[in-house]
């Protein structure tokens, strides 16, 4: 697990369900191993989503680390990505490729 967060769980506003930062690690790399399978985008799924925990949200920088190897612009491969995390939270791409869950 990358992600890391001493509150224990996250009560998402739009769930009924909590969502660990270790489940939203597994659902992000889902998402990737998904989009690879399905060719949406190329290249290796990592092992690691650089999860954090900044200003109230979970913000990973994953889609600017698969832009290279994919061949597509970061936005592009975060748009990709945040389709495929249902059930997670409210998703935005923000900045240059971010992840941003809520």
């Amino acid at each position: 697990m990358t992600a890391v967060d001493t509150r224990g769980t996250t009560s998402w506003s739009d769930s009924l369900t909590s969502v660990t930062p270790a489940d939203l690690d597994q659902a992000l790399l889902h998402a990737v191993r998904g989009a690879v399978a399905d060719g949406e985008f190329a290249g290796p799924v990592p092992e690691d989503t650089f999860l954090t925990w900044a200003d109230g949200n979970y913000v990973t920088p994953l889609p600017m680390r698969l832009a290279g190897p994919s061949g597509r612009p970061p936005r592009e491969v975060a748009e990709v990505i945040a389709g495929r995390l249902a059930g997670v939270g409210r998703v935005a791409v923000t900045g240059p490729g971010y992840l941003t869950i809520t």
